[in-house]
């Protein structure tokens, strides 16, 4: 590979990630806007529960991924 190449690539990486991080902080802001409006319904253990459901698939996604590194 050539340093210009590489350069492309390493940019790629940088606006994926950039991507993923958006759309981590939108679940996570819509997870505690939805924790609220539900808490006082005695509803407030869905959204706890959708948290932990999410925050198990983000961890099992980063495990995969350092194991492979």
């Amino acid at each position: 590979m050539t340093v210009i190449s590489m350069y492309n690539v390493r940019n790629e990486l940088k606006e994926v990630s950039a991507l993923k991080f958006y759309h981590h902080i939108l679940i996570i802001a819509f997870l505690a806007v939805l924790t609220f409006l539900l808490y006082d319904n005695n509803l407030g253990a869905i959204p706890f529960l959708l948290t932990a459901i999410y925050l198990t698939f983000i961890c099992i996604k980063e495990l995969k991924h350092f194991k492979k590194s």
